[in-house]
Parts: structure tokens; sequence; C-alpha cells
């Protein structure tokens, strides 16, 4: 009866503690078998092999047959004072007064506790990376003190770096809003035009989809892993404009615009399209030459920068532009 008392009031820094002596011991563990060393449900089992990763300790992994996956530690890791986790663990992000002293009081034992220059950098960007703000605008996700929010994107993180296959409760684009609920193998987490996304493999679809992240009502981890999937967030985005990518058939193609505004010209030759942007500046005027695909946002966006740009190809874009323009004047 005792043992169990002292089972039960096990902290969880112990629990970490106990997980990294058992990865460290040469052997190579499935999350079942984690469970079953450590009385732990294998949930529980993620959430602390994330733990231990997002606090400088480097798991290794690897698939096995029948789609199972092994951890294990090397054992040139390094090994993190336990009271160090928990006072992590711990952290509160708010930056008051007592909040930057708890700061530099933890980041004073890092610097004493770990010899490891690059698990140092890591616990520390781990730490500091919360408290960087980006504003980009408006229509933005602002994540703030949204915990659950960050709740939902260690779970991601955590997900991908396990290759671990989840089910997602999902709010759809419609005027409806339904939840739906689906298998997905996660890729990436990845910011644009000032949106969180989630891409990864819809299993239902067949197909590569990408999430908005705030839109994620319920992340559940199964007991399955994916195999590594070569994934190229640049390749994957070339050809487009903004968020979209086209799930159909649709093919990119040769954009030509005439630039009648300095300003513009400055704006197209330090642009990052992909392809990158050809600029002909000996033409009079000047032109850029893009590779895109045509869609609803890159028409809206041209229709901002008008009059300092012609559309001289496709003649299909030049009239969309024209029933843009038409439209929205019959709605003033």
């Amino acid at each position: 009866m005792n043992n169990i008392s002292v089972k039960n009031k096990e902290k969880p820094f112990q629990k970490l503690l106990r997980l990294e002596t058992l990865l460290k011991s040469g052997q190579k563990f499935s999350i079942k078998e984690i469970a079953k060393a450590l009385k732990i449900d294998e949930r529980s089992v993620f959430r602390y092999l994330q733990r231990l990763e997002v606090n400088g300790i480097s798991i290794s992994s690897r698939i096995r047959k029948q789609r199972i996956k092994e951890y294990w530690i090397s054992l040139q890791d390094t090994t993190v004072n336990p009271k160090l986790l928990e006072a992590i663990k711990e952290m509160d992000t708010d930056l008051t007064k007592n909040g930057l002293r708890k700061y530099h009081n933890l980041l004073t034992q890092i610097q004493n506790t770990l010899n490891d220059n690059q698990h140092k950098e890591d616990m520390v960007s781990n730490l500091v990376q919360r408290d960087f703000y980006f504003d980009s605008g408006p229509l933005a996700h602002h994540i703030g003190k949204d915990n659950f929010l960050h709740k939902t994107i260690d779970k991601i993180l955590g997900a991908i770096q396990h290759n671990s296959v989840l089910k997602i409760t999902y709010t759809e684009h419609s005027q409806k809003r339904k939840l739906s609920t689906f298998i997905f193998h996660p890729y990436r987490v990845f910011l644009r035009v000032g949106k969180l996304y989630l891409v990864g493999y819809k299993e239902k679809d067949n197909s590569i989809i990408n999430l908005i992240i705030p839109r994620i009502k319920k992340i559940v981890f199964t007991n399955e892993s994916f195999e590594e999937t070569p994934f190229n967030l640049d390749s994957y985005f070339k050809y487009c404009f903004g968020q979209w990518v086209p799930r159909n058939s649709q093919k990119p193609e040769k954009i030509l615009l005439e630039l009648n505004e300095d300003w513009v010209l400055k704006l197209f030759a330090e642009s990052n399209f992909y392809p990158k942007a050809k600029m002909k500046r000996g033409q009079n005027p000047p032109q850029v030459e893009l590779q895109l695909y045509i869609t609803p946002d890159f028409i809206s966006w041209l229709v901002g920068i008008l009059p300092a740009i012609k559309v001289l190809e496709p003649l299909s874009l030049k009239q969309q532009l024209k029933d843009h323009c038409q439209r929205a004047l019959n709605y003033l």
C-alpha cells in the first residue's frame, strides 16, 4: 500500500526524469512499452516526450515494421537537472517585473547546468519565442494569451516531431460552419499572409491540404505513426500568390504586366514570388513577368495597385480585372 501511495504522489518532473533514464538505458522503446514501464497512459507518453524535447533533450526515433515507432536517447545527450525542468514547466510568460526576474534566474540556471551549447540555445529559444510579437494586420489571427491555441500549437509541433497520426475536429469554411472530424498526418506549421496554418495529408480525401489552426477545435493522438514523408513547403507554394493552393487541375500561367509608377517597379523588384519575378527594365515602360496561378486573391491584389500597372498578358486576366471593377462599381 505504501508503494502505491508514493507512486500516486509522484510529481511530473519525477516522471520526466524516469522517462529520460529509461530512454538512456541503451534500448529502444515503443509508446506502449514506455507506458507500461512508467505506469502511465499512452497519451501521457507523447506529452512527456514532447516536454523532454522542448527542454533540450534530443530524442531519436525510427519506424520499425507494423508502423510501430521506437524512441531512445543517445548516451552522449545532455542530462537536464529535474529542478530545472520543473522551473521551465511553471514559467509564467507575463513580462511583469517579477516575471523578468524569473527569466533571469532561470537563464542563469541554464548557463550553470548545461555545458552543451546547442541544447542551451534550444532551451533559451523555447523560453522566449512566445514573447516575439508578429502583427501582420487586422485580418491576421492574434494569438496573444490564448492558452487553448498555444496548447493546440504545442500538440501539433509534438505530433510533427514524432510523425504521429492525429484525429482532428475542424470548423469547415462554409456559411453553416459545420464541424468535421478526420484522420490527418501533420507536416508543417507556417505563417502565410497573416494566418497560421497546418499543412498535411488528409486520409479521407487522399490529398494534402491546409488547415487554419484557430479553426482546429480538438486534437486526439492516435496510437499510430506515419512514415517520414518528403515535403518541401517552398515547392508546395510554387506558383501561388497567397495562401490558396488550387486543388483541381488548374495550371500556372505566364503573366506580363506593364509598370507605370516608380513605387510599383520597386514593389515587384523586392517581391518574393516563386518562381522569382523577371524584371524587364529595358522596356519603356518597364515590365515584369510572373508565373502564377490566377486566383481571386491575386485578382483583388492587382485591382488594389491599379492604375500603376497594365495587364499585357493574358487577355483573360485583363477581362477578369474589368469584370471585377464593374461589379465593384455596381455596389457604390
